[in-house]
């Protein structure tokens, strides 16, 4: 749980719903406890995407079903219908891109010396060049393991715990957030660290997160995989080619009339390749859900319950963490903007603290559209998460780490700045 340093002197005004009182702390949202009046207004729904959108619904109808699943046995993985459909999409997908490859070399071979066999084949080779499947690269800063060593110890450990791949590496970002990824043609597992959010966490709560990222290296989602992952990155590059910008250009010449015919049939094309994609996501929400509670319940058991609840408590502080850097990068301070962030953390009132609370446990609020709703996650880890940590690190381990997270603060805080001050619309 944070703690909280600050003392708050609030001043109160009638509920506009209930006539409750509503305490008034300047820098933060006023909401009514009573009857959870403003509880929530910075909703972020209407900016979703269609396919974000799409969860969101699909959670409405689907999620209870799921949850009673997953509360009865997070470990089984399910080979639905719809995983062998997905795999079949997929499939077609990676043959059409093999195919348009060797019709590329078909017209070369055929067609040597004819300038349009030629000007085909160039045209087939480039599209299958550019929607190839990617095998990823890792371009965030790695961390050594002579920098970190302690961080490392305390990764592989918990990885041959929870029977997870030993990672390849820890890289390390600028985000609130954390990720797993796996990069290559041997599929290297890397760590991604935010160091906002690690800074900001206590030690059990940074195993939680450490553990639950770890997590997704240990149930394999399909979406995350390289087959279908790969093919739903090709279809997303055959519907950035196909798509035309506009049916008419507003010169409206000869010859964009001519083309209206041409770009309405790319259209329809790009719309066939964007109906794939959400057909794949419908079809790959049922696992990849799954895998959220999944790492959910390994993240529990490795760390306890109550630094996982703590962690998810902390996630959903990202507005208050972009507050934070906004005075960071805007008042210039010298030395760590860690310092300051953790300062701004300590100071947030009691009131804040229970209204995030309650989202979490009343609203839909989730930390993005592809996970489950944070109340359906409290909900299956108060039902299934041990109260005691399976995995804790000794007194002197803890002094190291957070040695080795000073110096890396330390070193890279020049850098945060700059990333923030670079990226203003990340403020806010």
């Amino acid at each position: 749980m944070l703690v909280n340093e600050r003392e708050v002197t609030a001043e109160t005004q009638p509920c506009p719903s209930c006539d409750g009182p509503v305490s008034i702390v300047k820098g933060y949202n006023p909401w009514c406890p009573a009857c959870n009046w403003n509880l929530n207004p910075l909703r972020k729904e209407e900016n979703d995407t269609l396919i974000q959108r799409y969860y969101r619904k699909a959670g409405k109808y689907f999620g209870d079903g799921l949850l009673q699943s997953v509360i009865q046995d997070p470990t089984r993985k399910t080979h639905a219908l719809s995983t062998v459909f997905a795999y079949m999409i997929a499939s077609m997908v990676h043959i059409i891109g093999v195919l348009v490859l060797l019709c590329g070399v078909w017209l070369a071979i055929v067609g040597w010396g004819k300038f349009f066999f030629l000007l085909g084949a160039g045209v087939c080779l480039l599209i299958a060049w550019v929607t190839r499947p990617r095998f990823g690269r890792q371009r965030e800063e790695v961390l050594e393991r002579s920098e970190c060593p302690t961080l490392y110890k305390i990764v592989d450990e918990m990885a041959v715990l929870m029977g997870a791949k030993r990672i390849r590496g820890i890289a390390v970002n600028f985000d609130y957030n954390a990720a797993y990824g796996t990069y290559g043609l041997t599929r290297k597992s890397y760590v991604h660290l935010g160091l906002p959010l690690f800074s900001i966490l206590q030690t059990q709560e940074q195993i939680a997160l450490i553990a639950h990222e770890l997590g997704h290296g240990v149930n394999r989602d399909t979406s995350r995989g390289f087959f279908v992952g790969t093919a739903i990155d090709t279809l997303c590059e055959w519907h950035y080619l196909i798509r035309p910008d506009r049916i008419i250009e507003q010169e409206g010449s000869f010859m964009d009339i001519l083309m209206i015919p041409v770009n309405v049939l790319l259209l329809g094309l790009s719309n066939v390749v964007l109906g794939c994609i959400y057909l794949l996501s419908h079809l790959l929400w049922r696992d990849k859900q799954r895998a959220e509670f999944f790492a959910d319940y390994l993240a529990a058991s490795v760390s306890g319950l109550d630094a996982k609840l703590g962690l998810l408590e902390k996630l959903h502080l990202d507005h208050m963490f972009r507050f934070a850097v906004q005075k960071v990068a805007i008042t210039k301070q010298q030395g760590n903007a860690f310092d300051e962030i953790r300062a701004q953390f300590k100071q947030i009132p009691l009131s804040e603290l229970e209204r995030v609370k309650r989202i979490e446990r009343l609203t839909d609020a989730r930390l993005d559209a592809t996970h489950p709703p944070t109340s359906s996650r409290i909900e299956f880890l108060e039902a299934k998460g041990q109260h005691q940590p399976v995995y804790q690190i000794s007194q002197e381990d803890q002094m190291r780490l957070e040695g080795e997270l000073r110096k890396l603060e330390e070193r890279l805080t020049a850098k945060f700045v700059s990333y923030y001050q670079n990226h203003p619309a990340l403020m806010y």
